[in-house]
């Protein structure tokens, strides 16, 4: 017997549940699965039950007191589970049945891993606010939804933020959405943790999401590798950086053409130096086109050529003003005419 399977066979139904579903009402290989034939039995005997008058009959209230018992202990049960979800992830308790966390929730819960993180994201909340001494106004239905696609380290500033944000302005469901966006733009950082719907379809690379630190010391995936790496490119590789050098002071040989590309290597990062790491207003512009997209494609298309061309220029004005070898000005097309380039 696998460890897995020893885990689940020593799984029964909580206890709070025993004297409410019975023990054949749930399907024996599959405990998140009640069985078709008792949910069958149990709403035909609830349809001959009804008899359509005003006062429920004795056998009628009876059945939906019952229901109602269940409803309230499972919509409890809900909120521990998100909160035993979260506690399984942050001290990584499913490494004894399962190599990854999403394994081990889809197999034991049978939701999809999109609603698998939103309740763990709901049980993460909830500590940050029991935590911070703000459950009583902590965030509720929607609203924790809204504060998870913020960055856990931000959780309860960006809800204090909320809460005041809320007495001067109104309650209300967008009034939340505002307030985070709000606290994000003042803070920097991005709102959302994918990328706007349509965002693929302009061709944005994945290299637009933004990345956590690596562990062990590591260094961010936004900062820039230091100068003295090397790349190592293939020749085509190579010709996709002479492009950006004027024709006029290309080199033939195997040497020139390797300073070239280091020269706009160079110039590359020093304008990649300029960024101002404002994720909010990176995810805004995300989103503004992604909207454009998705309303008018081609303008979508013409905008992104005008930041590519943007981008373009910065680099060649790096590259003129790094070298020191060049005296004239570089021209205004990236590429070169095979009659006048070889």
């Amino acid at each position: 017997m696998t460890r897995r399977e020893k885990l689940f066979e020593e799984t029964t139904l909580p206890e709070a549940f025993h004297h409410m579903i019975p023990a054949h009402a749930v399907v024996a290989e599959e405990l998140t699965k009640l069985s078709a034939s008792y949910l069958r039995t149990r709403y035909e005997t609830a349809i001959a039950m009804r008899t359509g008058d005003p006062v429920l009959a004795s056998d009628e209230l009876k059945r939906f007191s019952e229901n109602c018992k269940i409803i309230g202990v499972v919509t409890l049960g809900i909120e521990l589970r998100n909160y035993l979800l979260w506690e399984v992830y942050s001290t990584e308790q499913f490494r004894e049945s399962d190599q990854d966390f999403e394994s081990f929730g889809r197999h034991l819960t049978a939701r999809s891993a999109a609603q698998l993180w939103k309740s763990v994201h709901a049980g993460r909340i909830r500590i940050a606010m029991i935590q911070a001494s703000l459950d009583d106004v902590g965030p509720t239905g929607r609203q924790v939804e809204e504060l998870s696609k913020i960055e856990s380290e931000h959780t309860v500033r960006a809800w204090s933020h909320t809460l005041e944000y809320l007495r001067n302005h109104g309650k209300s469901e967008s009034m939340v959405k505002e307030a985070l966006l709000d606290y994000c733009k003042k803070e920097g950082i991005k709102y959302g943790k994918r990328l706007p719907n349509g965002s693929r379809k302009l061709g944005l690379p994945k290299i637009g999401r933004s990345r956590k630190a690596k562990k062990m010391g590591g260094a961010s995936s936004n900062e820039l590798n230091p100068v003295e790496d090397c790349w190592s490119l293939s020749p085509n590789e190579e010709q996709i950086f002479l492009e950006l050098i004027p024709c006029s002071v290309r080199t033939g040989d195997a040497t020139g053409q390797k300073e070239h590309v280091s020269r706009s290597i160079t110039a590359l990062r020093k304008v990649a130096s300029l960024n101002p790491s404002n994720e909010y207003t990176t995810s805004q512009m995300q989103a503004l086109l992604a909207l454009v997209a998705r309303k008018e494609g081609e303008t979508a298309r013409v905008l992104m050529n005008v930041l590519y061309e943007k981008l373009r220029e910065l680099i060649m004005q790096e590259i003129q003003d790094g070298d020191t070898h060049l005296t004239k000005p570089l021209p205004e097309t990236s590429s070169c005419e095979k009659s006048t380039c070889d």
